[in-house]
């Protein structure tokens, strides 16, 4: 408590300052060339538009949070579907994958209330095809939301019929959640990342525009606009560094909205961290079965 009021304390003390310091400078710029009238107005309007803006931002806030905990209802809906696999070995693969998309129909129940966006969720497992120099790695999506279901995986069958494989390396959300020893990706502006990669854009047949930024949104070719991707494995401070990336990473949690802006780098990412390490031994065990 005292670190939260010490840190507002201190973001209210530095914007004062730097409204003081632009109040100055008005000042003096307005002593020399404007009326008392004038300078009456433009005060009003600077510290009314100061004040509706901190409001804004303040209030937007507090109801974000106040939609965390409207949300925890869908989170615990979504464990208890996966704790409730008891005896895993003996479970059919068709019970195991009820249980996944109850898991991907909950948490997408949950995101969509705490960003007010469409939010669709799915559930990648990573597969390696051919031998060293020339393995590929890869993913294929296990299971989804019931919501997005039906338009994307009709995507997946038209990946498919037109034999895209979705590498690991042709795809930067999965690669850089791979790769780095955060274990995830997160953009919130994906039409305006003119680096990003995905094989998608060859199932849609579309490549986003090279051009200008409001043309390239316009464009926009895949079904969502934000995405954050979680790596699923142990803890990383149950394995040691250098055999994260190897050997421990078993798929990926993803959770994408069809609006930019939608998610916290924060809250939203460590969120999904948890779920991604509370699922990691149940999939394990249904990686092995099929």
């Amino acid at each position: 408590m005292l670190k939260t009021v010490v840190t507002y304390l201190g973001s209210f003390i530095g914007v004062a300052s730097g409204v003081v310091g632009l109040w100055q400078a008005g000042n003096q710029y307005l002593a020399r060339f404007a009326s008392e009238t004038q300078i009456a107005v433009v005060s009003i309007s600077f510290f009314g538009l100061y004040y509706f803006g901190a409001y804004v931002f303040t209030t937007g806030a507090m109801k974000r949070k106040t939609r965390y905990a409207n949300a925890l209802n869908d989170l615990n809906r979504g464990f208890e579907e996966i704790h409730s696999l008891t005896d895993i070995n003996s479970i059919d693969n068709e019970k195991f994958l009820m249980r996944f998309n109850s898991l991907c129909d909950s948490l997408s129940d949950a995101f969509t209330k705490i960003t007010e966006t469409t939010c669709a969720v799915s559930i990648k497992i990573m597969q390696e095809t051919g031998n060293e120099p020339h393995k590929i790695v890869s993913f294929i999506t296990l299971c989804r939301d019931k919501n997005s279901s039906t338009d994307r995986s009709s995507l997946d069958d038209k990946a498919k019929e037109k034999g895209v494989f979705h590498e690991l390396i042709r795809n930067t959300a999965y690669r850089e959640a791979f790769a780095n020893t955060e274990r995830f990706y997160f953009n919130n502006y994906l039409p305006f990342d003119y680096d990003f990669q995905s094989t998608m854009f060859d199932v849609c047949d579309q490549k986003p525009a090279k051009m200008n930024p409001l043309m390239r949104w316009h464009q926009w070719p895949l079904k969502y606009k934000s995405g954050i991707v979680i790596a699923i494995s142990p803890p990383i401070s149950r394995i040691s560094q250098a055999s994260h990336t190897k050997n421990s990473i078993i798929g990926f949690l993803c959770v994408d909205s069809n609006s930019m802006g939608a998610f916290h780098r924060i809250y939203d990412v460590q969120l999904l961290k948890g779920v991604a390490s509370g699922i990691y031994n149940t999939l394990v065990v249904f990686k092995h079965k099929i």
